[in-house]
């Protein structure tokens, strides 16, 4: 049995384990309960203890998928004319971010679970821990493929597959950042709810209290960096890898900033780290054409 074989079975079995704990715990449980948790990790919203199943079918969704990635991806080579040696570089990369990511959407699940089971508030230390390194993960996967394009690609052939690719990805993490804001808008400020744009919140990662429509700052930032990326590409081609590595970065940056709530703080580590990531290609790109 491979070590692939082996996670999957793993994520699989210990997922559906949670997913049978809660189906037994919610037999003795009063039909209405404690279901979503605040910025803070407090039950805001109580409903049908059915509701509880919530995090299940997020986590059985986002597992599938990856599972069904992973079978198509072994079949099939990347189209970006890397050689046999750099087609096993490349899978390696999303092979193991997808690993990963399975790993953090079950550890996701079984801690949002557990506190509905317990009706105790939700461990936010460990969904930020969750919510932050799957950011990272992705980062570390683009940047991991884009530098695997740039030591083994051989000839132009489909050499731009990737950047269609994440391009695609962009502007589909722009876009859902606008659903995710009106999902969440009314829960601002906490404890005394409100549509107001102009009402005051608190935005952790500034430490201070500003007008509510600064939450829609990130959405509107990604839709413009998409929206300049292309532009840019259009004229030059040169700078096809560090656009779409730069885009790609800010934009899942802003996208975890909506995710993990302006009352929450991000981490500084991912703030440099994303900064890392978007320089680096750009030094690259500058080395390359000094030789």
């Amino acid at each position: 049995m491979t070590v692939r074989k082996a996670v999957n079975i793993a994520v699989i079995a210990v997922f559906l384990a949670g997913m049978i704990r809660f189906v037994i715990a919610i037999t003795g449980m009063p039909d209405v309960i404690g279901v979503h948790f605040d910025g803070g990790g407090n039950f805001d919203v109580y409903e049908s203890k059915y509701y509880g199943f919530y995090p299940f079918i997020i986590g059985f969704v986002a597992i599938s998928l990856l599972l069904c990635a992973d079978k198509v991806s072994g079949k099939r080579n990347s189209g970006m004319a890397l050689g046999e040696k750099g087609e096993k570089v490349f899978k390696v990369i999303l092979y193991t971010s997808s690993d990963l990511i399975k790993i953090l959407m079950c550890i996701f699940a079984l801690n949002w679970s557990d506190s509905v089971i317990k009706q105790i508030p939700l461990n936010i230390t460990v969904m930020m821990i969750v919510f932050l390194l799957m950011g990272m993960v992705i980062l570390l996967m683009i940047t991991g493929a884009f530098l695997t394009k740039l030591i083994f690609s051989r000839g132009k052939k489909n050499t731009d597959a990737l950047h269609r690719i994440l391009r695609l990805a962009a502007w589909l993490t722009a876009l859902t950042n606008i659903p995710l804001i009106l999902v969440v808008w009314e829960r601002f400020p906490e404890g005394s709810e409100t549509t107001d744009p102009f009402a005051l919140i608190y935005f952790a990662d500034l430490g201070i209290n500003a007008p509510k429509f600064l939450y829609l700052l990130p959405a509107v930032l990604s839709i413009a960096i998409c929206i300049i990326g292309d532009i840019v590409i259009k004229r030059r081609k040169d700078l096809m890898i560090a656009v779409d590595i730069t885009r790609s970065t800010l934009i899942l940056f802003f996208w975890i900033h909506i995710v993990v709530m302006p009352d929450i703080s991000t981490s500084p580590v991912l703030t440099v780290v994303c900064i890392i990531i978007c320089i680096v290609p750009w030094i690259l790109n500058r080395i390359k054409k000094q030789t």
